[in-house]
């Protein structure tokens, strides 16, 4: 027995109620309400179960009421309602308000009632076409979705067995950058300009599937011919070039020929993705075409995953350590823990050949803690036994960043292993920063509450390596000697590392350079002032039991005195401080005040004041010069060498007057007082205020 639909009659009690309702109850299941009220009381109770709503003799207030309430509720929106009245302008208001129907008194009852029959069917018509587009449909762009998109493309190709097709996948590189510094409002609506540039592409082709596949992912499949006359690749970088010019939109392009039509669609997306991660991230090339080689590597990375957890239980990732030396006196001074994977059958592998997988499927985060567990175990059982290890440091990989538990994971390891936090450095990338700086900022604020080491490694690799530095108090910074081992331009990746290296020191930051391979680069990074090295001319990653015999023995070695450092940091940082106590303090006098560094007995400008280039001219050369003493007459050069001596040892203010002797124009007599500041990793920082000696003057 087929069941009837619910119907909702809306009607005030009157002589003629009982006979409509007789007349419904044949083909309907009735519920009745006497006014509004009770029908949107009705409605709220019945909500999954009306089908049709019937108003009769009810005024035009009234039924205002009710279709307001209808209009909020979005769900509700698609319930035909019928009206029933015997007044022009009771159709008249039935009609504005949205009513499906008005049925004029006196009425048939069986017009009556296939009225009310063609309303509920047009209404499921309605229904079924709204569930049909949302389940093929991306609600967002309004192009099909992964599912429709995979099912028309099947059609497509098999309809065409003698064309040769090309499936292309592309996303935007660091989309998330866009949500983030724009607003989600904004990644949609070039979302939504994207799609319809592709509706318009592909409406000018006789054969070609489209969809949006998920997030900023999105998919074309068209004749290769066309792919080549359209020139596509380079249509889709103009279209999100004239977008907006304000920000580097950068696609990522994976282009699979369907040679093969036995694969299923999703077989040939998978190639087109894999092709695209070969171009992802270059700013050269945005696009690639698959072959056959990646799929080998797609085998080799899947057999990777369904042997990971395997290898996680019985523990066949294990650590590896590589020393960290003190450059200046060859000591180890610290170790990185490293992560090698002993495969029963491979023997050892290098974290290339898998850490990069297990970062994009999470498995990082079990074998990241994993590893800070072992090295906390490491080091309890090195002070078991007597020994005063130096501190290990483990890799916080930016996916752990994500675990809103991250800082109590750590704390809750050294709790249990009874460590202090001086002994688990903790190393971040900078691409960390990228993903997401607000996070990686707070995560770092607490761990170094804590007492915690933090050095952000590949320093210099990505593109936010000033941000880094303004917006983050970092313990440590870690630059790869590799990165710049290609450049084509002789001594240029020299200078940006000493660059490096000496931004660092004016903020009183330890530098440790990765990858040292040579004689010729230990001297050099030691001549620029590098505090720290690790790298295969010292020592490549070794196993635990080289690492105890060869370096635990000679006891412990703090790799900086971090309070000290952030004290006399701060101090530092206020002298380039633009507030009022140091414009007072800088600029209110009409001597001209300096800023110097001296070390080595080689004297730097670091900051002067607008007074300076009053006494001395805007041309002045002392900014610019490696040594100030080189515009010192020779005859005082050795008393101004002294000059700094003496303030730094006896940490007052001191006075000299000497000759000064400017690249053009004639000597001058200046008088100069210097005042002790602070030291900064071996620098000394001075101030002086400047003016003519009272001989020239």
């Amino acid at each position: 027995m087929v069941s009837k639909a619910t119907l909702l009659l809306i009607e005030p009690q009157t002589d003629q109620s009982q006979s409509l309702t007789a007349l419904l109850d044949e083909a309907y299941q009735v519920i009745s309400a006497v006014d509004e009220q009770q029908a949107i009381s009705l409605l709220k109770a019945n909500a999954d179960t009306v089908s049709v709503i019937l108003m009769a003799d009810l005024s035009c207030e009234r039924s205002k009421r009710l279709f307001n309430y209808l209009k909020v509720k979005e769900a509700d929106q698609r319930l035909p309602i019928l009206v029933i009245g015997s007044q022009l302008e009771d159709e008249v208001c039935a009609l504005r308000q949205g009513a499906w129907d008005f049925i004029a008194k006196p009425y048939q009852n069986q017009v009556l009632l296939l009225r009310i029959k063609n309303a509920v069917e047009r209404s499921q018509l309605t229904a079924f076409r709204q569930l049909r587009y949302l389940a093929e449909y991306d609600s967002l762009t309004g192009i099909y979705n992964k599912i429709k998109f995979f099912e028309v493309t099947k059609q497509m190709i098999e309809a065409d067995s003698e064309q040769l097709y090309a499936f292309v996948r592309f996303d935007i590189d660091r989309f998330q950058l866009i949500n983030s510094f724009f607003g989600t409002d904004e990644g949609d609506r070039l979302l939504c300009y994207i799609a319809n540039r592709i509706q318009v592409f592909a409406s000018q082709l006789a054969a070609c599937s489209y969809g949006r596949m998920e997030s900023d992912i999105f998919c074309i499949c068209l004749p290769y011919a066309d792919l080549n006359k359209t020139n596509l690749v380079e249509l889709i970088r103009n279209y999100l070039y004239e977008y907006n010019t304000d920000y580097d939109i950068v696609p990522s392009m994976g282009i699979y020929l369907i040679q093969d039509r036995s694969l299923s669609v999703e077989s040939m997306y998978n190639r087109a993705a894999l092709a695209a991660k070969q171009c992802k991230g270059s700013y050269v090339k945005c696009f690639a075409y698959y072959n056959e080689s990646l799929s080998v590597a797609l085998a080799r990375e899947q057999e990777i995953i369904n042997e990971m957890n395997t290898a996680l239980e019985n523990h066949q990732f294990i650590i590896y350590l590589q020393p960290k030396i003190d450059i200046q006196n060859g000591k180890p001074c610290g170790a990185e823990a490293l992560t090698r994977w002993n495969h029963p059958k491979r023997g050892i592998m290098a974290p290339n050949d898998f850490i990069g997988i297990f970062e994009q499927n999470g498995f990082i985060t079990k074998l990241d803690f994993y590893i800070w567990e072992q090295v906390c175990i490491l080091l309890r059982k090195w002070l078991d036994n007597g020994y005063q290890p130096y501190p290990i440091s483990v890799n916080i990989s930016r996916v752990d960043l994500y675990n809103p538990k991250l800082v109590d994971m750590i704390l809750e390891l050294i709790r249990k292993y009874q460590i202090v936090p001086e002994l688990l450095n903790l190393e971040l990338t900078e691409s960390a920063y990228t993903d997401n700086p607000i996070m990686l900022s707070e995560t770092i604020e607490r761990l170094q509450k804590h007492g915690f080491t933090i050095m952000m490694d590949d320093f210099g690799s990505g593109y936010s390596s000033l941000n880094i530095l303004k917006d983050m108090d970092v313990d440590i910074l870690k630059i790869d000697m590799r990165f710049l081992s290609k450049t084509k331009i002789a001594g240029r990746g020299e200078n940006i590392i000493a660059s490096v290296i000496r931004m660092s020191k004016w903020l009183n930051i330890p530098v440790i350079a990765e990858g040292v391979e040579t004689m010729e680069q230990v001297a050099f990074l030691r001549s620029v002032g590098c505090d720290y090295v690790q790298g295969y001319y010292y020592e490549k990653p070794i196993p635990v039991e080289y690492y105890e015999t060869k370096y635990l023995p000679q006891g412990h070695y703090q790799i900086h005195s971090f309070d000290s450092y952030r004290e006399s940091k701060h101090i530092y940082d206020e002298l380039f401080l633009n507030d009022p106590q140091i414009k007072k303090l800088f600029n209110s006098s009409n001597e001209a005040a300096v800023i110097y560094e001296f070390a080595e007995d080689k004297v730097e400008l670091i900051r002067v004041n607008a007074s300076y280039y009053n006494l001395l001219g805007y041309e002045d050369q002392a900014l610019k010069a490696p040594d100030m003493l080189q515009l010192v007459a020779a005859s005082d050069q050795e008393a101004m060498i002294e000059l700094f001596r003496n303030a730094i040892h006896d940490k007052t203010s001191k006075a000299i007057d000497y000759t000064y002797l400017p690249a053009e124009g004639k000597r001058l007599c200046l008088h100069l007082v210097l005042r002790y500041v602070t030291e900064i990793s071996g620098k000394y920082i001075l101030m002086g205020r400047l003016s003519m000696a009272q001989q020239q003057a």
